[in-house]
């Protein structure tokens, strides 16, 4: 799609731009907390080849060159995760993105059918015992097998792990539903998550992938349609908060604040991403109208203590932004400014992006410094770059919002 600079105050553009370089200055800077995609060098080459995909600065692919490579080599010497977080899924899905942006040029299949083997047989473990949390779980290596479709056993295995899908899927009439394995094995309730970052609407988008490249059309198709009849059944239209609980059930109601792991944006997006596969009007309407409520909320009501792209200003930002290229909708557009304002005046006042923390218990709160993309500087960094640039931020889809 044709991506549209959001900014156009000079004043806010100027201000985005040295904080850009107060990130860049930072994560040149430091070494990497480890290899992974959401946490650690993976993820922070995104930073790199965007900032040069926006100025040319051929330094900025350098930098993210090293930084792919030495994930890649550590993948073959250490003991790593299958997920997607900071395992192997989510280094491979960089490496292959990295490939389509033009960063890696490579010859041949560096990867090999033997590790797509292991990831596929990690996340059968995982996902016959219902634990399909799309970081960390059984949905993890599915993104990159998405990524890769080109490769004859990367889609056969997407057909395998819809199979799966469909052997744990709890029916109900026209409704489909997941709950969570590991939940049930800890407390013996069945507890259903509506974040997107862990739980159902992952699965709808994913499936809606799966649909677009034309994979088991009618199962995918039905799975989807009756996941999303269940979650709009747990729609609370009179709520003055969010819309949508953070897990069913859940007593009291437990609603959610604005953010991209949990909360009413996660819904809007799986409603809309579904809509264009299917072409389904009122998904899209939906998605639409609860979007444009959502955009009303400001950052005294949304729950927001943070900058990130997890559950920050940084990430509201950018998912309205996502929404307003989409449906050029005034109300997305200006919700978008808002949060890139909110992102700017964040570091104003504190004069960081350090991240709060809370004990296991929920007790004490502590700030930590954090560089990587889903809860770090690098994340807001590329946040802040897809709303001054004219490249459009395809990295965003591993976070599920394109």
């Amino acid at each position: 799609m044709k991506w549209s600079p959001l900014i156009e105050d000079s004043d806010l553009r100027n201000s985005i731009l040295q904080t850009i370089d107060i990130i860049s200055e930072s994560l040149y800077a430091i070494s990497p907390d480890g290899i992974g995609l959401l946490v650690g060098a993976a993820g922070i080459s995104f930073f790199w080849e965007y900032l040069y995909l926006h100025d040319s600065n051929i330094k900025y692919r350098y930098y993210s060159n090293g930084l792919i490579n030495s994930s890649l080599d550590c993948i073959t010497t250490t003991p790593m995760s299958y997920n997607l977080s900071g395992g192997i899924s989510g280094v491979l899905w960089a490496y292959r993105h990295l490939m389509k942006t033009g960063a890696i040029k490579s010859d041949g299949d560096i990867i090999g059918n033997d590790v797509r083997k292991f990831l596929m047989e990690s996340a059968k473990v995982d996902l016959i015992q219902n634990n399909y949390d799309y970081l960390h779980g059984g949905l993890s290596p599915l993104p990159f097998f998405l990524e890769d479709i080109e490769n004859e056993q990367s889609k056969a295995f997407i057909q395998e792990m819809i199979v799966l899908l469909e052997n744990i899927a709890e029916r109900d009439f026209d409704k489909i539903a997941w709950f969570e394995g590991s939940y049930f094995i800890e407390k013996n309730i069945k507890r259903y998550n509506l974040g997107l970052s862990h739980g159902m609407p992952s699965i709808i988008i994913l499936l809606s992938k799966a649909l677009e490249n034309n994979i088991d059309s009618i199962t995918v198709e039905n799975l989807m349609s009756g996941c999303i009849n269940w979650i709009l059944n747990k729609f609370d239209k009179k709520s003055t908060t969010s819309y949508f609980p953070t897990f069913y059930p859940s007593n009291p109601p437990y609603y959610s604040r604005v953010s991209w792991c949990y909360g009413d944006l996660g819904i809007v997006l799986s409603l809309f991403e579904a809509s264009l596969v299917t072409n389904n009007i009122s998904w899209r309407e939906e998605a639409i109208k609860i979007a444009i409520n959502v955009s009303q909320r400001k950052i005294k009501d949304s729950g927001i203590q943070d900058a990130c792209l997890c559950h920050g200003t940084a990430g509201n930002a950018h998912i309205f932004n996502r929404l307003y290229n989409y449906t050029g909708k005034y109300e997305f557009k200006e919700a978008a400014i808002y949060w890139y304002m909110e992102t700017i005046q964040f570091y104003r006042v504190n004069k960081h992006f350090k991240i709060t923390r809370r004990d296991e218990n929920g007790g004490n709160e502590r700030l930590e410094d954090s560089f990587g993309l889903l809860e770090g500087i690098a994340g807001i960094g590329l946040s802040l770059i897809a709303s001054i640039s004219e490249i459009e931020p395809k990295w965003d889809r591993v976070l599920l919002l394109s």
